[in-house]
């Protein structure tokens, strides 16, 4: 994921003027990019988050592109948070690397109960089928615990 600093670089001067201006930021010149990237980086109340909320979602594309991450997705939140802009702004070191780096395996940490059930019709070429996770509740482990007891009767 990349830092507050690599996804502020990738942005327009105007972008950067217009974040600098929302948040009040004092900056020496703002002619100067490399200062409007520093009063950004720096601060504390311009979380990435908010920065990129205000740009369209195909800018985040192109963001998310220009540093080699996958630009698919329809929700800016989601390519937002793939920016590293999930909150503080700042890549937590616990989220390094992909769910398996992780010890969260393929699911990406997601319980094995959690499935995608289809909500569309038939998947045609050059469509995509609607799907939506459906949460159920944790499978009990039948296999260390001990057989259910019935009364007898």
């Amino acid at each position: 994921m990349p830092t507050k600093r690599q996804v502020l670089e990738q942005l327009k001067r105007d972008e950067l003027i217009a974040a600098v201006e929302r948040f009040e930021l004092p900056v020496a010149d703002r002619r100067v990019r490399d200062l409007l990237i520093e009063a950004l980086a720096s601060s504390r109340k311009a979380t990435l988050a908010e920065i990129l909320g205000e740009l369209k979602r195909a800018r985040l594309k192109e963001l998310c592109r220009a540093l080699g991450l996958d630009d698919g997705g329809r929700e800016k939140a989601l390519i937002i948070a793939r920016l590293g802009g999930s909150g503080s702004g700042t890549p937590r070191a616990d989220m390094a690397g992909g769910p398996a780096a992780r010890g969260l395996g393929a699911t990406g940490g997601l319980p094995a109960s959690v499935c995608l059930r289809r909500t569309g019709g038939q998947a045609t070429s050059g469509t995509r089928a609607s799907a939506r996770i459906i949460l159920a509740s944790p499978l009990p482990d039948f296999a260390s615990s001990a057989p259910p007891t019935h009364p007898a009767g």
